[in-house]
């Protein structure tokens, strides 16, 4: 594995720069990466943020109520767990954490001293970060047993769908469902088409965790596969027309064809092939 170029990647909000800068001194700014672009737009930029969270040994999320708000706060975290990196949330205030990140080892409270926490972080740090339930984002079960069955049931989704994968739409009034077995996010995961009946009209894709506007879904859960996910994004989302409406789960909609253009997690797969 090459060596990391960066100590860790801080991922905030542009409301939250301050404080960013603050951690940033306290880690050593030649040993951290840290974006001060009020505005993130376009593939090349989506490209530059993945590879050096990729290149960096975890992520330092500076949580607050404008960081829960931002789709690229979002990504970046995302993308963080998706290729196993450490998240060590820094909490600015009192709102909640991703449920996924509820049991990571730090909690910092509203109004404690940044400055004070920031050296214990940096420590932190520098001793070594690791995979495990203290700060990785990871849902995996310390109890091999009850992972095990956990797992079990996350394969089982892969059969709840089964009369309906790749079978006649489902109508209603004017309007027809498709569903899709979109697997990678979960095993059983599936995004709904929904169009008009007369084929007039834009398609609307429902796809849950699959896709969001410039990001994808986590694929470190259970039963969760990364290249799966991309497959199913490419190989099923992508065919059903660039101008499809893409409504994610999460964030704000987006469109099949932006997504073709811009999203760095599929332009980078695409590379890869």
């Amino acid at each position: 594995m090459p060596r990391a170029r960066f100590d860790a990647f801080i991922s905030h909000s542009g409301k939250n720069t301050a404080q960013a800068e603050t951690i940033e001194a306290g880690l050593g700014a030649k040993r951290v990466w840290l974006d001060r672009s009020e505005i993130r737009l376009g593939a090349l930029l989506g490209r530059e943020l993945l590879a050096n969270i990729r290149a960096s040994r975890g992520l330092v999320l500076v949580w607050s109520k404008h960081a829960a708000q931002s789709p690229w706060v979002q990504s970046e975290w995302i993308a963080a767990a998706n290729l196993g990196k450490p998240i060590v949330p820094v909490r600015l205030d009192k709102t909640p954490l991703p449920q996924s990140l509820g049991n990571t080892l730090w909690r910092q409270g509203g109004g404690a001293s940044l400055e004070g926490f920031v050296d214990e972080l940096a420590r932190t740090i520098r001793g070594g970060l690791s995979l495990g339930p203290s700060i990785s984002p990871s849902m995996r079960l310390p109890n091999p047993r009850l992972e095990a069955e956990v797992t079990r049931l996350a394969l089982a989704q892969r059969t709840m769908f089964d009369d309906f994968y790749g079978g006649s739409p489902l109508g209603f009034g004017d309007y027809s469902v498709t569903v899709h077995h979109t697997p990678g996010h979960c095993p059983g995961g599936v995004c709904l088409r929904i169009e008009r009946s007369a084929g007039d009209g834009p398609r609307h894709l429902f796809v849950g965790d699959t896709l969001f506007a410039g990001s994808i879904g986590r694929t470190d859960l259970p039963g969760g596969d990364y290249q799966v996910l991309l497959q199913s994004i490419t190989g099923v989302l992508f065919p059903l027309g660039d101008d499809a409406v893409v409504h994610p789960g999460h964030g704000p909609d987006t469109t099949i064809g932006r997504e073709r253009q811009t999203n760095p997690f599929v332009l980078e797969y695409v590379r890869s092939r």
